[in-house]
């Protein structure tokens, strides 16, 4: 798409940035079942087919394409870290995800997604989900982990224990019923919604005609090319 180009462009300029990192992290109380936790993981990963996704050049020209989601060309994993050993397990889960934020994707190849289960305590696990803003958002991994954490409850309480194949059982997890990323990307590059954007374009040539763009220098950012800038939109 569009975007997907503009944020290619942007790592071209400036390569191993974390810039378009996006991480959410949640945490679980109680008697969780980290097993089944990774299996809905999984089972979500799996249902998504932006996560296999890959970018790259041939010629100078960006291309994307959709790896195959047989299990032996693709399998989605998780890595699990056990914190429980730390002074302050909470505050070293924070500093895990802190360290991977500012932890670069490789947006030439892939993978462009990295999933971790962290163990704070017997009662305490951190579920963490990041990926490269060029296949998801904030808004949509907010969205996975609440499919993810809504198939684990529906799961848990299954009285006939019925929770299918465990993470390294042999078997592939099902994958779970999502629309394709991969066919809007293929309906936006189609020739009626190439005439539609071209007259969007059109329009805002028009409509932002002599306005000065607004940009704000990189500088003062706890993170390194990351940063906060405040002001007024007139009405």
């Amino acid at each position: 798409s569009g975007y997907q180009r503009d944020i290619w462009a942007a790592e071209a300029r400036s390569p191993g940035n974390c810039q378009f990192n996006v991480l959410l992290h949640e945490r679980l109380d109680g008697d969780v079942d980290r097993n089944l936790l990774g299996e809905c993981l999984v089972r979500a990963v799996r249902g998504h087919d932006a996560f296999r996704l890959r970018f790259g050049e041939n010629d100078g020209i960006p291309q994307v394409w959709r790896i195959s989601d047989d299990p032996d060309a693709w399998s989605p994993s998780f890595e699990s870290v056990d914190l429980s050993g730390a002074a302050d397990p909470g505050r070293a889960a924070q500093a895990w995800c802190d360290r991977e934020l500012g932890r670069p994707l490789e947006v030439r190849g892939g993978p462009l997604f990295q999933a971790a289960l962290l163990t704070a305590g017997p009662t305490a696990v951190h579920l963490v989900i990041k990926a490269h803003h060029i296949i998801t958002d904030a808004w949509a991994l907010n969205s996975m982990i609440v499919q993810i954490l809504s198939d684990y409850r529906a799961r848990s309480a299954r009285p006939d224990g019925l929770r299918g194949e465990r993470p390294g059982s042999g078997a592939p997890v099902e994958a779970a019923d999502s629309p394709s990323y991969w066919e809007s990307i293929r309906a936006f590059g189609s020739p009626s919604h190439n005439a539609d954007r071209e007259s969007d374009r059109e329009f805002y040539r028009k409509y932002l005609a002599g306005v000065a763009p607004a940009l704000f220098p990189r500088a003062g950012a706890a993170r390194p090319g990351r940063g906060r800038y405040s002001f007024t939109v007139d009405e």
